[in-house]
């Protein structure tokens, strides 16, 4: 397990370089202003990924963990629902566009359709990813992973070396990034075609179980993305863009819980309870470490980080850094903890914590945004970080009994044994 962790936290590695250059090439071709116009147009339209996904990769990890041998039906269903749910949603958001048009504020209809045809290929390599993280083939999630960073770096580099200051070509460069990528998950998925043997009751049980985990998906997604969204309607595109710019900096450290996420999944399979608690507990108490140290580098290099990545105008980030930091160490637990939820099926118990979490979150960022600006956005960030994570320790103590805060995030001898243990 841990030296398959070593390798994927390796290959993340290219995807945090890939992005970390794409981020700094993109704000000295665009500024502050231009970022900000980017970074809603993308959220736009990845928050209407998330809401016609309908969370098809947590019912293939739920339904394999049950009968692995149904991965071939299920990857075949997930190819032709990422086109199906692809052209919904595009439709859907052209049609939110002309019928409510203030809430894009600052976006013109060019970028948003450009931006919206990614989702389709969104789809299918958030699909193809389950399907190969079922069979644990590690080398081609990773490929998954990374091909959307790569292929956008190489894009952006190119404007960047001509001497473009255009967001239309960055725009461009993000589609046909998607696009490709999207083609490579076709690529792994469609050999799963000949050996399927799909069946009502798998359609009906795919469907069911997937719906069940979508409510909640969608709710976190609207709690850890709205911000910039509201930050876009109430200030303008250069404070859209240092929040932007911020929040993508402290997310690029998600690399390292998403690398653990991405092996739990396969480990925790077909496990007993008791098996299933220690491998989840190891791997939350090496993250939080993990990322407490990668937290305190940089916040210590903010001020380089910020002149670098950002250049003249990203100024205003530095003082946001103390709310996001320590959020995203409290985000990165839940996202491990939530694998094992996953797994079990308990979306009715995440559903309803959701909807708490987020009418707190937009209520905060109602009221404090408009007030004190982008502040109000970093500081409603931290506050639902914390009460999530509470969420998500209270789980842990009911679906394994009395579990102490310290089994949950202190790294413990035996841990670093295992992780350099030769298997």
């Amino acid at each position: 397990m841990y030296k398959k962790l070593i390798y994927n936290l390796g290959s993340k590695g290219l995807v945090f370089i890939s992005q970390f250059i794409a981020l700094i090439l993109t704000n000295h071709i665009i500024g502050p202003a231009g970022r900000g116009i980017l970074v809603a147009s993308i959220t736009w339209s990845s928050t209407i990924f998330i809401m016609f996904h309908f969370s098809l990769a947590t019912g293939i990890l739920n339904l394999s963990n049950k009968n692995s041998d149904r991965i071939h039906a299920l990857a075949y269903l997930s190819t032709f629902a990422a086109l199906l749910l692809g052209i919904i949603s595009i439709i859907f958001g052209l049609i939110l566009y002309f019928t409510i048009p203030s809430l894009f504020n600052n976006l013109s209809l060019k970028y948003i359709a450009l931006v919206f045809a990614t989702i389709p290929f969104m789809m299918l390599q958030q699909y193809s990813m389950a399907v190969v993280q079922v069979k644990g083939n590690f080398k081609a999630f990773n490929i998954l992973y990374s091909a959307y960073g790569i292929i956008n770096l190489a894009g952006v580099s190119i404007v960047w070396l001509v001497h473009q200051t255009s967001i239309d070509l960055l725009i461009y460069i993000n589609l046909s990034a998607w696009f490709f990528t999207g083609c490579i998950a076709f690529f792994y998925l469609f050999p799963n075609f000949k050996n399927r043997q799909g069946s009502n009751s798998i359609v009906k049980q795919f469907a069911k179980i997937s719906l069940s985990a979508h409510f909640g998906s969608i709710v976190s997604f609207a709690v850890s993305r709205s911000d910039i969204l509201i930050v876009n309607y109430f200030c303008n595109e250069k404070q859209t863009g240092v929040y932007g710019f911020t929040v993508g900096i402290v997310q690029i450290l998600l690399i390292i819980p998403l690398s653990i996420q991405n092996l739990l999944y396969h480990s925790l399979l077909g496990k007993e309870k008791e098996e299933q608690k220690k491998i989840l507990l190891q791997n939350s108490r090496l993250t939080f470490s993990l990322m407490i140290v990668a937290a305190i580098i940089v916040f210590l290099l903010k001020r380089p980080l910020v002149n670098l990545v950002g250049g003249k105008g990203f100024e205003a980030a530095e003082p946001l850094f103390k709310y996001f930091l320590p959020a995203i160490v409290f985000y990165s637990i839940p996202m491990v903890l939530a694998t094992q939820w996953n797994i079990l099926g308990i979306f009715r118990q995440i559903n309803f914590t959701a909807i708490i979490v987020f009418v707190i979150s937009l209520a905060s960022n109602i009221l404090l945004v408009p007030i004190i600006g982008i502040t109000g956005g970093a500081i409603t960030f931290l506050s639902i970080a914390i009460i999530s994570f509470g969420i998500h320790i209270w789980f842990v103590q009911k679906q394994f009994g009395n579990t102490s805060l310290k089994d949950v995030l202190l790294l413990k001898s035996t841990d670093i044994s295992e992780l350099f243990r030769v298997k």
